[in-house]
């Protein structure tokens, strides 16, 4: 779980959790596969790292090497095992990619051309690019904003939101979903669907100011400032169901990715600071807003890297986890007389399941789809 927070009561923190529903067997390290990104600001490079969790195979491959990936990229918006990288260049901007399941890379250059324009954010499908741009009028008024769709071997596909700002995009399988802000009414926003193969809005749903937003396939998730929780068909962009949901807005608002199983959501919350640790996975239960998984289990991997495996300098970093297998993977950093790195694998309540050993610094974390 990564990117946008929504977060929860920290008096939460001190609460009992029911462990219901967490999963616990033997096969939940069965065909785990899962990407490392190391990026070395000091070295200039940014290094992949494909690891078969069950035979401890290691594959590394040097990016900025292989396809010329500068360390310095930033890492597009997505989900998927399709993982993207862009930087600006002369008012354009160039994207690499590599697949997590073919290890396919490439870099795309220019993929489609803006003039006249300011780059916002780039996301990515497994098979598209997106990347929205705000263009200013003669008043150096951000008078619309626009996005294109890029795919390979085709023209660039171009939408234009007049008197709308996008300030938030949500990609999956060949969807994106867009937050826009009317520019004159800061209290009209939707959430606009489009079909990225054929570039077309689907449909719009109105949403609060201040709503944390995910999408389950064919439902859209809202969670509002007044405490309340909405779902709405993303198929005919009607209302579902509203039901009271406790829930402390103090995040940025807009879209966060999450996975959702037999009535319970894996989101990011985030932990009492001053920490070293900001934020981990969590099950929340949609029907009580009760945790069934324990809120803070990043200490409680950390604490037993440390107490039990001899990690003594153990710090944890970057991690993902899958709520199908029930699991967790965490980088740690060993701080000692040598420091090392490598990443561990547990479940929801911190039980160490496996430690792999790495050569390089674990900066992002992604568990292959």
């Amino acid at each position: 779980m990564k990117k946008l927070l929504l977060l929860l009561p920290f008096l939460m923190l001190g609460c009992d959790t029911n462990d219901e529903g967490i999963q616990n067997d033997s096969n939940q390290l069965d065909s785990l596969e899962l990407t490392v990104v190391s990026v070395n600001p000091q070295a200039q490079k940014l290094t992949t790292i494909d690891i078969n969790v069950e035979t401890e195979e290691v594959v590394t491959s040097n990016l900025t090497d292989q396809i010329g990936l500068p360390s310095t990229a930033f890492r597009a918006i997505a989900r998927n095992n399709e993982l993207s990288w862009y930087e600006t260049e002369n008012g354009n901007f160039n994207v690499w990619q590599k697949n997590t399941v073919s290890n396919a890379t490439k870099l795309i250059e220019a993929p489609c051309e803006i003039i006249d324009e300011n780059l916002q954010t780039v996301a990515n499908t497994e098979s598209e690019i997106i990347y929205f741009t705000r263009f200013f009028g003669t008043s150096n008024f951000p008078s619309e904003s626009r996005l294109r769709i890029y795919s390979e071997g085709q023209e660039c596909k171009y939408l234009a939101f007049e008197g709308r700002s996008i300030i938030g995009i949500h990609t999956y399988a060949s969807t994106v979903l867009i937050e826009a802000l009317n520019i004159f009414d800061s209290e009209d926003i939707k959430v606009i669907k489009i079909n990225t193969t054929t570039g077309q809005i689907e449909g719009d749903i109105a949403v609060n100011t201040g709503a944390r937003i995910t999408a389950d396939q064919d439902t859209l998730h809202v969670f509002n400032l007044d405490n309340t929780y909405s779902t709405y068909s993303l198929t005919s962009f009607q209302l579902i169901n509203t039901v009271n949901f406790t829930l402390v807005s103090q995040s940025t608002p807009g879209f966060f990715y999450s996975s959702f199983k037999d009535g319970t959501m894996l989101l990011d919350v985030p932990y009492a600071q001053p920490s070293l640790i900001g934020q981990g996975p969590a099950i929340v239960d949609l029907a009580t807003s009760e945790f069934i998984s324990p809120y803070s289990v990043l200490f409680s991997i950390q604490g037993n890297l440390r107490e039990q495996e001899g990690y003594e300098g153990a710090s944890i970093g970057a991690y993902d986890a899958d709520l199908e297998k029930g699991i967790i993977v965490a980088g740690f950093a060993n701080f000692g007389d040598e420091e090392s790195h490598g990443i561990v694998v547990t479940n929801f309540d911190g039980t160490i399941l496996k430690i792999i050993d790495l050569n390089e610094l674990v900066s992002e974390l992604v568990i292959q789809q």
